[in-house]
């Protein structure tokens, strides 16, 4: 996969996490809670961060899922792993 925008990166998470609750994109933010505020059980969670790491070619350890409560937690923890790959396009 060719490097990444945040805003593609962005795009590509809130698709996922849409991919699996019952609200688009737009309908939500970073700052909403997966579980609480988008219904989201522990299953969406993994099937979520397991989307994202295939479509961004990352890996995501079980302990970095367990600390994944809002929806910018896993755009900030797949920003931070495209950043260490040197694959997120800076502006």
């Amino acid at each position: 996969m060719e490097n990444l925008s945040e805003n593609q990166l962005k795009e590509v998470v809130f698709q996922n996490v849409s991919a699996k609750t019952c609200f688009m994109p737009d309908e939500f933010e970073e700052t909403s809670d997966l579980m609480y505020d988008l219904g989201a059980d522990s299953c969406d969670i993994v099937e979520i961060v397991i989307a994202s790491e295939r479509d961004l070619e990352i890996v995501i350890s079980n302990e970095e899922v367990e600390e994944i409560q809002t929806v910018g937690d896993l755009y900030g923890l797949c920003k931070q792993k495209l950043m260490e790959q040197g694959r997120l396009k800076s502006l």
